[in-house]
């Protein structure tokens, strides 16, 4: 197997010893791309921030989607300084993965990055130029935070907003029923999400909830739904 190959394999299992072990070898790989993405963003992706970390010590600089990613807000602050263009660059993702840094920041769970992208006129009403077509909303429900959720709320953030191209997609209520996460479905239900819409396969938010085992969640919503 070559370096390269030991190399995303390791970045993408976790295996922190041989990325070290690789990078000190070859400085090179610590900014090497797979299909465009950057390895320390790869390793974001696969949940693996010991790897991140490991990367991350060994670059001089971040573009705005890995610091997004990272939640180094200087770093987005001083980047949005220089173009506050950058806030909303998803079409030109240096990572072509799609996703923009307000997704990412929000994904992530990284609140004060957030706040920063906001405040640079990152749009809450955009979604991921790839297939999972994706808002900064659903991301904030994935990442289980209410905190986010909120300022994207309060930004405007289209509380209904179908995942995925087309009229069926899961929509951020669906993502916190699923997950059983009370606090998020309120604030959600606060601004407006419509607990009666379904998804491609017929199911409510009530029935993502109720397929989860959260009962009295799912009974809450199932109410709503029929009133």
């Amino acid at each position: 197997m070559s370096d390269e190959a030991r190399f995303w394999t390791a970045v993408t299992t976790g295996d922190r010893a041989t990325v070290e072990s690789l990078v000190r070898a070859r400085p090179e790989l610590a900014t090497a791309r797979r299909d465009g993405v950057s390895a320390v963003l790869l390793a974001m992706y696969h949940h693996k921030p010991e790897v991140a970390a490991c990367l991350r010590a060994r670059l001089e600089s971040l573009d705005i989607f890995e610091a997004a990613a990272l939640g180094e807000v200087d770093r987005v602050a001083s980047l949005l300084g220089g173009d506050s263009g950058l806030a909303n660059a998803v079409a030109n993702a240096v990572s072509n993965d799609g996703f923009g840094p307000l997704g990412l920041a929000s994904f992530f769970g990284h609140e004060h990055a957030v706040q920063v992208l906001l405040a640079h006129g990152a749009r809450v009403d955009t979604a991921s130029s790839n297939g999972m077509h994706v808002m900064p909303l659903h991301s904030a429900a994935a990442a289980h935070s209410v905190p986010i959720a909120r300022l994207l709320l309060e930004h405007g953030a289209p509380v209904n907003a179908r995942q995925g191209k087309g009229d069926f997609g899961f929509t951020p209520l669906m993502e916190a029923a699923y997950n059983g996460q009370v606090d998020m479905v309120e604030i959600l239900l606060q601004h407006g999400a419509d607990p009666r819409l379904r998804d491609e396969e017929g199911r409510t938010a009530a029935d993502h909830a109720r397929a989860q085992g959260h009962a009295s969640l799912a009974e809450r919503l199932g109410s709503m739904a029929c009133s």
